[in-house]
């Protein structure tokens, strides 16, 4: 499986009108291609000011689908003319690899770890991502996913923990940081990422 992100930077003086026209837009597109967009901004982290789209798919295919039928489609063309007047510059778009995940739907509130993996360690990453994943389910009880990119910055890797509020992330967090697993299997990861490459996020899911 796979996931598709979109990035955009809102304008500061367009905050709330492009909150609401990016709930608009996103419906628009998720009834015209069949899958469901999730909008999310971000609440916590740099930069500021962000909003993102993104949904899931099981082959590169339907993505390529998806592209031809918003290419094809008037009223999202429209979207895109309106959307010149509340962000600032191109959007930024990437696919993620899931390689492991149990959310069964996306949750208010995500908190997004994201590094850049050393050239040549893939296999190794890839095996302390899935233990990572189970760490942080089986630890904090809360959904978990762990994605390797295949577009945008090369070994780039995300690893997701999702709750339904900031209070129950908050939580799941100081539960990590209490539990020895966690802290042991932390110490493997400055062999693995490139320094200075790690960042933290919190998303909130605004659809």
């Amino acid at each position: 499986m796979f996931i598709f992100l979109r990035r955009r930077m809102i304008k500061p003086s367009k905050f709330a009108q492009a909150l609401d026209f990016s709930i608009e837009s996103a419906a628009h597109v998720s009834k015209l291609i069949g899958k469901n967009i999730t909008v999310s901004r971000l609440a916590f982290g740099q930069p500021a000011g962000v909003v993102q789209f993104s949904y899931t798919f099981e082959h590169m295919s339907e993505l390529d689908e998806s592209n031809e039928k918003i290419g094809g489609d008037a009223a999202t063309a429209e979207f895109g003319v309106r959307s010149a007047e509340l962000f600032d510059g191109p959007p930024e778009d990437n696919i993620g690899r899931l390689v492991v995940s149990n959310f069964a739907e996306p949750k208010a509130v995500m908190n997004i770890v994201s590094a850049v993996a050393h050239a040549g360690r893939a296999a190794e990453v890839t095996a302390f991502g899935v233990e990572m994943q189970e760490v942080l389910t089986s630890t904090t009880g809360q959904p978990a996913a762990f994605v390797v990119g295949i577009s945008g910055v090369f070994g780039g890797t995300r690893f997701a923990v999702g709750a339904d509020s900031m209070a129950s992330l908050e939580s799941a967090n100081e539960t990590l940081q209490a539990d020895a697993g966690f802290t042991k299997l932390m110490e493997k990861a400055g062999d693995l990422f490139v320094p200075g490459t790690g960042q933290s996020v919190i998303l909130r899911k605004i659809n």
